[in-house]
């Protein structure tokens, strides 16, 4: 399950970059001086992973048992909710132009930002190392913003 929730928490990292709010300079230092878009703006928020594709080939069944949310945090860290599993899940996560580094126990993957709206986020990334397997090839993730529970 380590690998599937680090191959999340990447792709819903550029998955989210997409919004359009405006970033203050505190914003811009925690999200990464290569923040360029305003995208780590948009990824503030629980982002909930409903996609996944392996070299094109649609492997969401086989990689998620249940549901799997991103949390990502203002100033650039974040939380795994793995079928209500929390615990050592954290995560940090900058952005630098279109890309997204997501790092998890001093792993860390980069993805590109396909797309990103304040409401779905699609993200990719080639050859990746997770749990100690190498994923030859490209990973999609697709992910759908779940609304603010603050009242």
């Amino acid at each position: 399950m380590k690998t599937l929730k680090k191959i999340m928490m990447a792709l819903c990292a550029f998955a989210l970059l997409g919004m359009t709010a405006a970033c203050s300079k505190d914003d811009d230092k925690n999200n990464g001086s290569g923040d360029t878009h305003g995208y780590g703006t948009l990824l503030v928020g629980t982002w909930q992973v409903d996609r996944m594709l392996y070299n094109g080939e649609d492997v969401t069944s086989y990689m998620l048992r249940g549901t799997v949310k991103l949390n990502f945090y203002q100033g650039g860290t974040g939380l795994v909710n793995d079928n209500g599993e929390t615990q050592n899940n954290e995560f940090s996560w900058v952005i630098n132009g279109d890309d997204i580094t997501i790092t998890e126990h001093d792993i860390s993957m980069t993805f590109t930002i396909n797309s990103l709206t304040a409401t779905e986020c699609t993200f990719s990334g080639t050859n990746l190392e997770m749990d100690g397997h190498m994923f030859e090839g490209e990973i999609t993730v697709h992910m759908t913003k779940l609304p603010d529970n603050k009242k």
